[in-house]
């Protein structure tokens, strides 16, 4: 019985470690990808990266872009006067 508990252990964790891995990439992958496509935009362009510390949950962290945004509107105001 301990035998089985410690095998369905390693299997779990060695998933989970797949997923974490897979994720990483995923997330690496993705930031080349927005950055490339800012680099090749051919118009007036501006990129603001939020430096916001990690919070628990995916949820949590996109909650904390937009406090970020109500409590420092400068940016985008300024955005928008000049685009729109």
């Amino acid at each position: 019985m301990q035998q089985q508990k410690a095998s369905l252990h390693l299997v779990f964790w060695n998933s989970f470690n797949c997923l974490a891995q897979a994720i990483v990439a995923v997330t690496e992958y993705l930031g080349v990808f927005v950055e490339a496509y800012y680099e090749n935009l051919t118009v007036d362009k501006e990129m603001l990266w939020l430096d916001i510390p990690k919070r628990k949950t995916a949820f949590e962290n996109r909650a904390a872009a937009y406090d970020w945004i109500g409590e420092n509107p400068e940016p985008i105001l300024r955005w928008l006067g000049k685009h729109m």
